[in-house]
């Protein structure tokens, strides 16, 4: 999250656009490392175009990457909550065998939670899991 805060906090932010346990990575002293900016992009705050290449990986992708109406930094944000449901249950909360339905589990951002979900966590996901990125919750 501090490296995704890092990386949006510039004048003209990155967006990482493919965030996943695979790019994360722990360094000899236990710190995360952020990792493959292959997808990586610049969003110009200054005249908020979004970005509109759909790219990244498919169980992370956020609704309006998957309806191709363009994204900015919120997207990176989406993907921290996939990432943290996947991180407390093992597996991400769109998952489909058919990539279809999985597409339209992403565009109806509506996560099913197992019971055992820790309460406070899905406070959380669901504030992060918004279908409009305009009502995520902010990296801040």
């Amino acid at each position: 999250m501090l490296a995704v805060e890092y990386m949006h906090s510039f004048d003209t932010p990155i967006i990482h656009r493919d965030l996943k346990p695979e790019n994360i990575l722990i360094d000899k002293n236990g710190y995360a490392k952020v990792t493959d900016f292959g997808w990586s992009n610049y969003y110009n705050r200054d005249t908020a175009i979004p970005r509109t290449t759909v790219c990244g990986t498919l169980e992370y992708l956020p609704p309006e990457m998957v309806s191709e109406q363009g994204h900015h930094p919120s997207a990176d944000v989406w993907c921290l909550g996939v990432l943290l449901f996947e991180m407390l249950v093992g597996y991400t909360p769109f998952k489909s065998q058919d990539r279809d339905r999985m597409l339209e589990n992403i565009a109806a951002a509506r996560p099913k939670f197992p019971l055992s979900f820790p309460r406070k966590a899905k406070e959380l996901v669901c504030k992060i899991l918004k279908k409009n990125p305009m009502e995520r919750i902010t990296i801040e």
